[in-house]
């Protein structure tokens, strides 16, 4: 399976969630650890461990961005929690 979705800080998507507020100020930066990725539709999933080192990698190549969109391929979703198996990389609609 291959998902299109937004790349977020787990930490700001639990306050975001608990508080009613926005996620899109949740983007992630090169320190961030633990991440979590939203589907167009609303849907949020936490990322099992390699998805999180594979994150953190990208993260620290790329830098900051204000929306980074990632094509997240070999996927399986756990509940809550997607694992990925394959790759993960940045999409066409990341923003810089």
């Amino acid at each position: 399976m291959t998902l299109t979705v937004h790349v977020i800080t787990l930490l700001c998507l639990s306050s975001a969630l608990s508080q009613n507020q926005e996620i899109r100020y949740c983007a992630p930066s090169a320190k961030t650890k633990a991440f979590a990725v939203v589907r167009h539709d609303g849907l949020s999933f936490n990322l099992d461990y390699v998805g999180n080192a594979k994150a953190a990698e990208l993260m620290r190549k790329i830098g900051k961005k204000s929306r980074l969109t990632v094509v997240v391929t070999g996927v399986e979703i756990s509940g809550h929690t997607i694992k990925v198996d394959s790759a993960l990389a940045p999409s066409a609609d990341t923003n810089s």
